[in-house]
């Protein structure tokens, strides 16, 4: 999987196996080999939230060509329907960047369905899926810790949004969540202020 993203614009991603995103493919595997699966990453999860949530974490901003990056995460996504330009460069962690996608993707293949797309620009990256968007009730607290719906009851614990939302800040982002009126929920990483507007939101 895609842990470690080169940060030189002309360079391919140097990627590495760390741990098997949790997309349709995950759920094939042998129940007792999820549940195991599932303790172990919820473990991981909690020690990710709590040093963000402590403050402690710094960011180790870069020239990174989105166009690399998202290669990189589209490896582990094949099925993902991806749109951009031949090349993006923005200044950004690349290794908190492909860490906010994947728990975006993950919430978007897990919580919504098929098809998934990303589109991306110089100000936003954006994905989109075709399930049955968040829940009125739950939208305005889908970034918080341990907030769930019920699409997805039983295959989640609420922190992947929560941690993207966290990594997000730290990269002077910002994430936004929204039901797309074509249906489905969309998720936004919207870089810094500076940045021209994005033409995929």
């Amino acid at each position: 999987m895609a842990q470690q993203v080169s940060a030189n614009p002309s360079t391919p991603p140097q990627r590495r196996v760390a741990h098997a995103p949790t997309h349709p493919r995950r759920w094939d595997q042998d129940p007792q080999e999820r549940r195991h699966a599932r303790e172990r990453r919820f473990a991981r999860d909690l020690i990710e939230l709590s040093r963000l949530q402590r403050g402690g974490e710094r960011a180790h901003p870069a020239p990174v060509d989105l166009a690399n990056l998202v290669r990189a995460v589209h490896a582990d996504y094949a099925p993902l329907d991806v749109a951009g330009p031949e090349s993006a460069v923005v200044v950004t962690d690349p290794r908190r960047l492909v860490r906010i996608l994947f728990a975006i993707l993950d919430n978007a293949y897990v919580h919504g369905g098929s098809p998934v797309s990303l589109r991306y620009d110089t100000g936003e990256i954006v994905v989109r899926d075709s399930g049955g968007g968040f829940e009125a009730v739950l939208l305005a607290r889908a970034a918080e810790p341990f907030v769930t719906g019920g699409h997805g009851r039983g295959r989640g614990v609420g922190l992947g949004l929560a941690i993207a939302g966290l990594q997000a800040a730290l990269l002077g982002a910002t994430l936004r969540l929204e039901n797309d009126a074509a249906g489905g929920a969309r998720v936004g990483v919207r870089f810094g202020a500076a940045r021209p507007p994005s033409s995929v939101g």
